[in-house]
């Protein structure tokens, strides 16, 4: 490129994000990591040597750390981490009891919290031993229990002055009890996940079930209500909370990626410990205790998961305290956007292979918390990051849109790797997933992973009513044909339950180019074709074609036989394998179109490369590897792999596989079926015929959800609703 030539690009491209910023009155997001040294770091360690199963650690108020190993040995340690006493707990055999918190009151005397994990559970004591670990005293607290399910991981017991406990009951609640086991006070209500006392003071992380929030809250022993309750996290794997007592700073572990301090008000003030600075976290654990010594140093006990291990390995992992500066690490970091926290998660599992196969390099996640209802916050969160030199190496594309983001420069033209790359094959994936991607003819981003949409067919019920469908037969007229041919008897249906957003999708993505010009910076909305999708929506409402009560979960009760088929737009494997809980003989459809040809939908799950990276020739390698046939099948449950012999061989995993029990549900059992060679082709076929990117430009799906939910709850009429897409989205598309 000529000197003239990247000078106009390059001011390109800063004009656009500096319009991004303008339009989206952006504001700064994230951690705001100190730039000023510390001098207090923390260093990985040797993991303690301990013989059998670590199930938990945990520390006292005072300074007294204990590990409970295979279920009936106590540990203590001293503040180098020695251990200096071990207990022997006398637990009956033929009852599965197993110790869940350890304290130890003023008198150096300890006492266990034991619960029993069964159907009965007649048993919930806390017991009082003596020196040697022989029980003294049993007290019954089953009393405080409410029949709840949330007590499976190891906690902390307090004994007061005044001989109280303070524990967590079977519903996550924090109760204070007296010496008898009778309950004094409920302290709180919320669910805990982890507490601390310090003095008259709980430290505790509450985690909201329904919205998966993590909050740091601070009671006063005696006082009504928190003190404060701040969100710190968004994680699906909550951790536990410790306490530095000469900093006097609280310690996190944030799930199973890092350790994060916060000041005593709720403030977060820096990640201490995370994937850069320890091995720990680059490999797939579980954490189950955390301890902080008197002298700073963490304790944390956690059980490894790796397909190379017969059984998962347990330990306790140490980080000591240091004064001075970190040491500079001489890693590369590869940084990757992700869109939600599940994102990081799958991804976290890859990321822990490539890192074993490629130990000089480090990956990092950066979660920007995706909501759809939220669109503009998330383009704010991106364009600061771009705009600032901070944009991660990876930049997930699937909610951007990416001609305008590709044109001005934002993402590396990845046409040069692919063809210099002499490992890589087009051939080798679905192409037309790849081709879904280009802008102008370039390739700028990358799948890694995908979810199919289709329509499942009762193969059985469509026989029976002579419904047979042939490629190239398969219109909007076809479909709604279909449906009524279904639906004209008793007690069957065309379609289980579905919104009306939902159906119009079904009938509309196929030919979306046919309203939307993206080209031409037009719509056509206002078309005798838009017209009739309308229609159609509202007709097979309107004639009840479709079961309104028959959700999948009521299809594997009772509804098995009285639907033709069942809408699914984000299918994965884990989906495939489980169909036959609500149809016998199924098959895969494609959704109609205009032409009568039909497609088979796919959203994808890519990356571009960010143009500013430094490590261009890195973020592609992880790319190729995440789409590779080298990787972890279980990364692709809930989707599929854009790698064809990756998907022959999940398929063929399918086929071997048995039945068996993939979910509990309350009154029923989920289960995961083994797949038939005729299925197996028919999915084969479905994936060779994948013609329908359902993944609209963000912005436009937005005005189209919007004004389509008005529409359809009444709020706007139909020729209202034309007019305004036709306006909203040309002017979008013109800006």
């Amino acid at each position: 490129m000529k000197k003239e030539e990247r000078m106009i690009h390059m001011k390109k491209r800063f004009c656009f994000l500096i319009t991004c910023i303008t339009l989206l009155a952006l504001v700064g997001c994230g951690e705001k990591e100190t730039s000023k040294k510390e001098d207090i770091y923390y260093k990985e360690g040797s993991d303690i040597d301990i013989k059998g199963n670590v199930m938990g650690i945990s520390k006292d108020e005072d300074k007294n750390i204990y590990a409970l190993v295979d279920r009936n040995i106590i540990k203590k340690f001293d503040e180098s981490g020695n251990i200096i006493n071990e207990l022997k707990l006398e637990i009956p055999k033929d009852k599965p009891i197993i110790p869940i918190a350890i304290g130890q009151d003023k008198n150096n005397i300890i006492y266990v919290e034991m619960k029993e994990f069964s159907k009965k559970s007649e048993t919930h004591e806390i017991w009082k031993l003596d020196e040697k670990g022989k029980i003294k005293e049993k007290i019954s607290i089953k009393k405080n229990d409410t029949g709840g399910f949330a007590r499976f991981k190891f906690s902390r017991l307090y004994i007061r002055e005044n001989n109280n406990f303070i524990y967590k009951n079977d519903n996550n609640n924090l109760i204070e009890v007296d010496k008898n086991g009778e309950i004094v006070n409920t302290l709180i209500g919320d669910n805990v996940e982890d507490f601390i006392k310090i003095e008259n003071v709980i430290y505790g992380i509450i985690k909201n079930n329904e919205n998966r929030e993590i909050k740091l809250v601070k009671k006063i022993l005696g006082s009504q209500g928190y003190e404060y309750s701040k969100k710190i996290d968004e994680d699906e794997f909550v951790g536990y909370l410790g306490y530095d007592t000469k900093e006097k700073k609280l310690l996190y572990t944030a799930g199973i990626n890092s350790i994060k301090s916060f000041d005593l008000d709720g403030n977060l003030l820096k990640t201490v410990v995370d994937i850069e600075n320890a091995s720990l976290f680059r490999k797939i654990i579980n954490v189950n205790g955390f301890a902080v010594s008197s002298k700073g140093n963490i304790y944390m006990s956690y059980m490894e998961q790796n397909e190379n291990l017969k059984s998962p390995k347990t330990s306790i992992a140490v980080f000591n305290k240091k004064i001075g500066i970190r040491p500079e690490s001489n890693k590369k970091v590869l940084t990757v956007g992700v869109n939600k926290k599940i994102d990081q998660m799958e991804l976290k599992l890859l990321a822990s292979e490539f890192m074993k196969k490629n130990p000089d390099i480090i990956v990092k996640f950066n979660n920007y918390d995706y909501k759809e209802e939220y669109l503009s916050d998330y383009f704010k969160k991106l364009n600061t990051k771009i705009i600032s030199g901070k944009g991660e190496d990876l930049i997930p594309t699937e909610h951007l849109p990416m001609k305008k983001y590709a044109l001005n420069g934002v993402f590396e033209k990845l046409n040069k790797f692919m063809k210099e790359d002499k490992e890589f094959k087009i051939d080798n994936y679905y192409k037309s997933i790849f081709d879904s991607l280009k802008v102008d003819g370039d390739y700028y981003a990358y799948p890694v992973k995908f979810k199919q949409s289709v329509l499942i067919g009762d193969n059985d019920l469509l026989k029976k009513n002579n419904i047979n469908i042939e490629k190239g037969q398969w219109s909007r007229k076809d479909f709604i044909k279909a449906l009524k041919d279904i639906s004209k008897d008793e007690g069957l249906y065309g379609l289980s339950k579905i919104t009306k957003i939902q159906l119009f999708n079904i009938l509309f993505l196929g030919n979306s180019d046919e309203f939307i010009d993206y080209k031409n910076k037009d719509t056509n909305f206002n078309s005798e074709d838009f017209r009739k999708i309308l229609k159609d929506v509202k007709l097979v409402f309107d004639e009840n074609l479709l079961n309104e009560d028959m959700t999948k979960v009521e299809m594997t009760k009772s509804g098995k036989g009285t639907i033709g088929f069942i809408n699914e737009d984000k299918l994965g494997m884990y989906n495939l394998t489980e169909i036959k809980n609500m149809i016998n003989h199924f098959k895969l459809y494609p959704y109609p179109t205009k032409d009568g040809k039909g497609g088979y939908g796919f959203t994808v799950n890519a990356y571009g490369i960010n143009a500013n990276s430094k490590i261009k020739d890195i973020a592609w390698k992880f790319l190729k590897y995440l789409s590779s046939d080298k990787v972890n099948m279980d990364y692709y449950g809930f989707s599929m792999p854009v790698n064809k012999k990756e998907m022959k061989k999940i398929l063929e995993k399918t086929k071997n596989s048995e039945k068996k029990v993939a979910l509990y549900l309350e009154d029923s059992k989920w289960y995961s079926f083994p797949l038939t060679e005729e299925e197996i082709k028919n999915i084969q076929d479905s994936l060779e015929n994948l013609t329908i990117n359902t993944q609209l430009d963000p912005q436009v799906k937005n005005i189209l959800t919007k004004s389509l939910n008005k529409y359809f709850n009444e709020g706007m009429g139909k020729e209202e609703l034309i007019k305004t897409l036709d306006s909203r989205i040309s002017t979008y598309l013109k800006e």
